[in-house]
């Protein structure tokens, strides 16, 4: 790639011929590219993708098809519909795993801006395989890619070079960019955060008594099983009102993960990671009960008594009482002292859930959905509680 200011040149001048496309040339473009790959993602990038992240060939492609399911041209219409906007956005993914950061990079490009990629090593060939991949749909070059060191010069030219920002990632590199943000020559640009958050799975009294709870298990084993819990939006513990059924539901969770793990098998341990799930075997074994499962384990720990995972599809299922009011004095007391969610997926009708939007709210979570669906947002998803895409728009108003 050309020197960062180089690139943002060009970018600049490629979006003014992108910009002045219709709207709808624009959303037809991007949803053609999105259907096709969804569809059929190109092998090659399959492989890269599986390979950097450490994830299977088989997520990355699930992983792919349901993050681009949606991105249509009625429903970028429907995600952006007029909205013009702002003429080059940075996007820096911090931390994020191969597709996180695609829906905001393509909400840009159908509003007409350019987009400048700020990959980890780690989600690299997924930045570079978006920016290749759209580069060959559209009719012009207006998605760049490149990693650099955190902290490097690039990161000022970055925040200083693009109109806003968007940044995935961390408390440290969210405060980062926002400071740089704020020094932007012409006067502190827009800075859109999405941070970092835990995610949650619940199944109240109620829903066991309306559902199975093979049918609750096998929605919350899919949100476990997706990225291999690493995602913001993976649940890291599931909370069960009452004891009576929650050594069942654990049971049943694991057999759920062995099912799963035929179709969407987990991706390679390192040694670090393999050794960390040991030790939190063993160590549940004298709380409660293990649950092995095909490349995965579910913990009956009734009563909590750590707050980090190992993840890799290591699920703690723990006991609380008392509806949601319950459960949020559970969360926010020790060990786990939480000010913040991300998401919480909530076993039972959509009447139950919206019983449970005050506490999701409370603790700060955009988003309380049924188990199984924890992992694929809809593409008008509130992101960190923000109605993001105004965020990034330019606005007139002509009186």
């Amino acid at each position: 790639m050309a020197p960062l200011g180089e690139e943002l040149a060009r970018l600049r001048a490629a979006q003014e011929a992108w910009g002045a496309r219709p709207a709808a040339a624009r959303r037809e473009a991007l949803g053609a590219w999105a259907q096709a790959w969804a569809a059929s993602p190109p092998p090659e990038v399959v492989e890269r993708l599986a390979a950097e992240a450490r994830l299977s060939p088989a997520m990355v492609r699930w992983g792919i098809a349901t993050t681009l399911g949606e991105v249509s041209a009625a429903g970028l219409e429907a995600l952006v519909g007029e909205l013009t906007g702002r003429a080059v956005v940075g996007h820096v993914w911090a931390s994020t795993l191969p597709t996180s950061g695609w829906v905001p990079v393509l909400a840009c490009l159908a509003m007409g801006s350019a987009v400048m990629i700020k990959a980890p090593a780690g989600a690299a060939a997924a930045a570079a395989a978006l920016a290749e991949g759209l580069e060959a749909a559209l009719p012009c070059p207006v998605v760049a890619a490149a990693t650099w060191s955190r902290g490097a010069a690039e990161d000022e030219a970055l925040a200083h070079g693009c109109d806003a920002l968007v940044v995935s990632g961390g408390t440290e590199a969210v405060a980062r960019f926002a400071r740089l943000a704020a020094g932007h020559p012409a006067g502190p640009s827009p800075l859109l955060p999405f941070g970092p958050g835990l995610s949650v799975a619940v199944v109240p009294a109620e829903a066991l008594e309306a559902a199975g709870v093979e049918e609750i298990a096998a929605g919350v084993a899919l949100d476990v099983a997706a990225y291999d819990q690493r995602g913001c939006l993976s649940p890291q513990h599931l909370w069960v009102e009452g004891e009576a059924q929650g050594e069942a539901v654990a049971e049943a969770v694991a057999a759920a993960l062995t099912r799963l793990a035929a179709v969407l098998p987990r991706g390679p341990l390192e040694a670090g990671a393999g050794a960390a799930v040991l030790q939190r075997r063993g160590t549940a074994a004298f709380q409660g009960a293990v649950f092995p499962a095909a490349e995965g384990v579910v913990l009956w720990e009734p009563a909590p008594y750590r707050a980090d995972g190992p993840l890799h599809r290591t699920l703690p299922v723990h006991v609380f009482r008392g509806g949601p009011a319950g459960l949020e004095a559970a969360l926010r007391g020790a060990p786990f002292n939480v000010r913040r969610l991300h998401g919480v997926a909530v076993a039972g009708s959509q009447e139950v859930r919206r019983r449970w939007a005050g506490f999701a709210r409370r603790l700060g979570a955009s988003r309380v959905c049924a188990p199984g669906a924890l992992q694929t947002p809809p593409l008008g998803w509130h992101h960190d509680g923000l109605a993001w895409v105004e965020h990034l728009a330019v606005f007139v108003d002509v009186e």
